[in-house]
């Protein structure tokens, strides 16, 4: 039997859909917005909200983190500065922490190098999301798999064999884990979302929870 376990929560075929509130880094590095958003997550009965984490210094080479960010909607002049105005730090996750538990659902997050791994596990988070980008990256899910939580693996980023060879590393490494089927393009038209793959998906790994 298909099952996935986060925090009190087993998810089967047969139980209640797993609804996970995807703030990503929407709220530009303004931690009252991502209260708000956190709040009017909880308030529309989600399961879980989902944030992201980078070490951008780590996560871009030199030449990417000081090159110029001259976006109308850039927060810095370089991009890696940018992108660190983006970023929360530990008081803010710890902030996120005590939420989910004082409302009682998981906190969920995105690491994007292995460093935020660490970071993220030091924070206490529920489970770990692989990013659709990252569906390549070994070393970043054995990271994961490693602190013996949850992983949730997207998989737009990828064609058929990059998600056999994700699953294949993750089995290996004794991770719990369910595959979602997502579509990189945002915002999505119908026509675009492709949602038969879940079912393909499903015949694929067939004792892996599929979203």
């Amino acid at each position: 039997m298909r099952k996935f376990t986060i925090g009190n929560r087993t998810i089967t075929d047969e139980s209640d859909p797993y609804i996970i509130a995807e703030l990503g880094s929407n709220h530009m590095g303004d931690f009252q917005l991502c209260r708000q958003m956190i709040e009017a997550a909880v308030s529309a009965g989600v399961d879980a909200v989902k944030l992201q984490k980078r070490d951008n210094r780590h996560l871009f080479t030199k030449a990417l983190y000081d090159s110029p960010y001259n976006s109308e909607h850039a927060y810095a002049p370089t991009y890696g500065l940018h992108r660190d105005y983006l970023e929360f730090g530990e008081y803010e996750f710890k902030q996120v922490r005590r939420m989910c538990d004082a409302a009682n659902v998981h906190f969920i997050c995105t690491p994007f190098e292995e460093h935020s791994v660490e970071f993220l596990h030091d924070m206490g988070v529920d489970a770990f999301k692989i990013a659709s980008s990252q569906l390549k990256d070994v070393p970043l899910m054995l990271k994961m798999a490693k602190y013996k939580k949850p992983i949730i693996l997207s998989t737009g980023g990828g064609m058929h064999k990059d998600i056999m060879r994700a699953w294949d590393v993750l089995t290996d490494a004794g991770a719990e884990f369910a595959i979602l089927h997502c579509t990189s393009l945002y915002p999505t038209n119908d026509e675009d979302l492709h949602l038969d793959f879940i079912s393909t998906l499903r015949r694929s790994f067939q004792e892996t929870i599929i979203g």
